[in-house]
């Protein structure tokens, strides 16, 4: 099974935390297994914690 690789870095000052805001939930995927999962954003203001 091949599974396609794609991504970007994104800039947690400038970027990340104003789409990763509290509360909202993103899914997490393993480029090299394809395998994912979901986590939320529950607290953190120079950090996630999820």
């Amino acid at each position: 099974m091949k599974f396609e690789r794609h991504g970007e870095y994104m800039d947690w000052w400038t970027e990340v935390q104003y789409i990763f805001t509290l509360g909202k939930t993103a899914k997490v995927t393993d480029f090299e297994t394809g395998k994912s999962f979901y986590i939320k954003r529950t607290l953190g203001a120079n950090h996630a914690d999820s």
